[in-house]
């Protein structure tokens, strides 16, 4: 008979609590050694630390299992990105078990909880006015009907002495300059090798320079209550400085937590950790 499952760990008042993450592994691949050293390992022997210390730590983690390459992978393989995640989470798992990482909890971000918190924010930002709604050109493939991510778009990288012939939507491995798909010199879909063409799409945006002032007061109390490196500190005062943008925070793919919206149901939510 199988043990019943341990209780939550929740916060005590008067002790020291502790939560520990890591970035979360990217679930369309087998992990090897350099992704245990610069991914979990540290945070696991941090949390064992906390542990002897006898802090009310808990380490927590998963695979990352929604976006693009997920999709993309799920095409190399002809399967579903379900089908893909489903298969990979279970080698992540293992194989963090063969190295004796020790999460108190190791989810997914596909995970029912996940999307309910997720939504519950995209409901948090609606009522507070916090998005708004845009145009955007981006390219759609008439022969997968569907508008193409960046990973799914290839062509001849625009920067004038590179030319590299098969540069990526977002990027060129050649020079690596960041690009956008519309950016392409004869772009085409990697799935069916046609030429997509420009269409508007409407996307919801997070309006980042009306959080402004409560972004810098919270970044000003956390850097010094967290003790952040000062790498970290410049690097987002830096961020702060340029002034802040919208963001555009839906994206047109299947694949991902469901936008709560009549008008964007089509659509998914693009931040889901």
């Amino acid at each position: 008979m199988a043990s019943p499952p341990p209780p939550p760990k929740l916060p005590i008042p008067g002790r020291r609590n502790i939560l520990i993450t890591s970035a979360l592994p990217y679930v369309n691949n087998v992990p090897h050694l350099g992704n245990i050293i610069g991914c979990v390992l540290s945070a696991d022997v941090f949390a064992r630390y906390c542990r002897l210390r006898g802090y009310n730590a808990i380490y927590i983690c998963g695979t990352d299992e929604y976006g693009t390459a997920t999709e993309t992978k799920a095409l190399e393989e002809k399967c579903s990105p379900k089908e893909i995640c489903d298969k990979y989470h279970v080698i992540h798992d293992e194989v963090y078990k063969w190295f004796d990482i020790k999460f108190d909890k190791f989810g997914r971000t596909s995970a029912p909880e996940q999307t309910e918190v997720c939504q519950a924010i995209f409901h948090k930002l609606m009522e507070n006015k916090w998005l708004t709604e845009n145009t955007m050109q981006q390219l759609y493939c008439d022969t997968c009907e569907r508008f193409l991510a960046d990973r799914l778009v290839e062509g001849k990288c625009p920067t004038e002495g590179c030319n590299y012939e098969a540069a990526r939507g977002d990027q060129c491995e050649n020079c690596s300059k960041l690009l956008n798909p519309t950016e392409l010199i004869d772009p085409k879909c990697k799935v069916c090798k046609n030429a997509p063409r420009i269409r508007d799409t409407d996307h919801l945006f997070l309006e980042l320079p009306l959080l402004s002032d409560k972004l810098v007061n919270y970044i000003n109390n956390t850097s010094v209550a967290g003790m952040w490196s000062q790498n970290a500190i410049q690097a987002t005062n830096a961020w702060l400085k340029e002034g802040l943008k919208q963001r555009c925070i839906t994206r047109d793919l299947k694949w991902g937590v469901p936008v709560p919206h009549e008008k964007y149901k089509d659509k998914v939510w693009a931040y889901q950790i």
